[in-house]
């Protein structure tokens, strides 16, 4: 009988040894793109600062630190500070983390780590906190692809002023609109919000909104990009807000609606939304108790009620603001002031 042959187990441990090397060198592959996407992130947000000081702005932070490996991307971001070129507003917070994607750099994803302040160009503070709060952008050969704001018990609020402005739950999403050039639509719901103080002439309503929907054109998106008045570059460029639909249940008040809005030249919000309500008697008799309505608009809208009460079927309310006067069936509820 012939002895074995040794060399044959060679081929066999070759075998063995071969998916471990591809392991290591993948691994190996993968530790160095980590460590090189950490540097060039952080090297683009030092560029970043530089850029907006150089185009009127002004971005700063403190320490950046890095964390995630192996699966994850994120950057934990201290004392931030940004004011846009050309605006007298800016934001704070002592901390948030940015997230990247490991297989997609170009989507990335804020998350507040610490709350944040938001300082109006009149000095008005506001305090943003809760407890999530997600902001993402995703871009597409260096053009917005899709944003979003989701939040969780968000609360909002003006330390010189009485009043919290919640929110139980906030879904706000942006993306181009395919059927227009320059258009965009958005996205939002709103649920279990708390006004901060009554609304003028709607105080009958309630503070607490129990949920709002809406799908939403801005058309002309492009000209709020551009400039130092950049709501103004919108109105001259015609951009409006229209309401492709929208749902709403605010105490009295339950319906759907749809409509344009705009800004007029004295930068008050003008234009018309068409509401249809299943039960609209209980919301205009709420608007006849508002004491800031004029006498004349109280007995207009509380004939209308009595005429809806006997219908007993789904109404259409038109709801117009014009001229600086907000109006019901034509009849003036309140005056409105300028947006900003």
């Amino acid at each position: 009988m012939s002895a074995p042959q040794p060399q044959q187990a060679k081929p066999r441990r070759l075998g063995l040894y071969i998916p471990w090397a591809l392991f290591a060198a993948a691994a190996l592959g993968w530790m160095i793109y980590w460590h090189v996407l950490a540097g060039q992130a952080q090297r683009q947000l030092a560029d970043w600062a530089v850029e907006q000081s150089e185009v009127g702005g002004e971005a700063s932070f403190g320490a950046v630190s890095t964390h995630g490996f192996p699966r994850l991307m994120r950057l934990r971001i201290e004392d931030a500070r940004w004011r846009p070129p050309g605006q007298g507003w800016r934001v704070e917070t002592h901390a948030f983390d940015l997230n990247i994607n490991m297989t997609n750099p170009s989507h990335l994803m804020l998350k507040a780590a610490a709350p944040i302040t938001l300082t109006q160009a009149d000095g008005a503070v506001h305090r943003i906190s809760a407890d999530a709060l997600l902001i993402s952008y995703r871009q597409n050969n260096g053009a917005l692809s899709q944003a979003g704001i989701e939040a969780d018990a968000l609360i909002a609020d003006n330390p010189a002023r009485e009043g919290q402005l919640r929110a139980g739950k906030l879904v706000l999403n942006l993306r181009p609109d395919p059927r227009m050039p320059g258009a965009y639509q958005a996205a939002l719901e709103i649920t279990n919000a708390h006004l901060a103080r009554p609304a003028r002439a709607f105080e009958a309503f309630g503070q607490d909104i129990a949920r709002l929907q809406a799908g939403l054109v801005l058309d002309r998106g492009l000209a709020l990009m551009e400039g130092s008045d950049r709501l103004a570059n919108w109105r001259q460029a015609g951009g409006q807000i229209r309401i492709e639909g929208a749902s709403l249940a605010w105490g009295a008040l339950e319906g759907e609606a749809q409509g344009v809005l705009g800004l007029d030249e004295a930068r008050r919000i003008a234009g018309e939304i068409k509401l249809r309500a299943p039960r609209p008697a209980p919301a205009l008799l709420a608007l006849v108790k508002s004491e800031s309505i004029s006498d004349d608009a109280r007995g207009a809208l509380a004939l209308l009620a009595a005429g809806f009460a006997l219908s007993g079927d789904d109404v259409e309310i038109d709801v117009k603001a014009a001229d600086g006067v907000l109006s019901v069936e034509g009849a003036p509820v309140r005056t409105i002031e300028a947006a900003y």
